[in-house]
């Protein structure tokens, strides 16, 4: 896997580390609406706790749903 991860870090213009990768991830199941449980259980958390520390708020997506609720709106 250090192979692999040396010959994509030199075939592009920026730095990544495993960590980056698998925060990128989870975010990215987020926002395809993957429930937190599920998202710990495909990155091997035994705990939704430990799954927060990778999350990130999509402000955005945030917004568009309190937009959606009628009571905001």
């Amino acid at each position: 896997m250090k192979k692999m991860m040396g010959k994509i870090r030199a075939s592009i213009s920026f730095y990544f580390t495993w960590h980056q990768l698998r925060h990128t991830f989870a975010t990215e199941l987020v926002r395809n609406n993957f429930d937190i449980f599920n998202i710990s259980k495909i990155l091997g958390h035994a705990s939704t706790e430990t799954t927060k520390i990778y999350l990130s708020v999509d402000i955005g997506k945030l917004k568009s749903q309190i937009d959606n609720i009628a009571l905001f709106s």
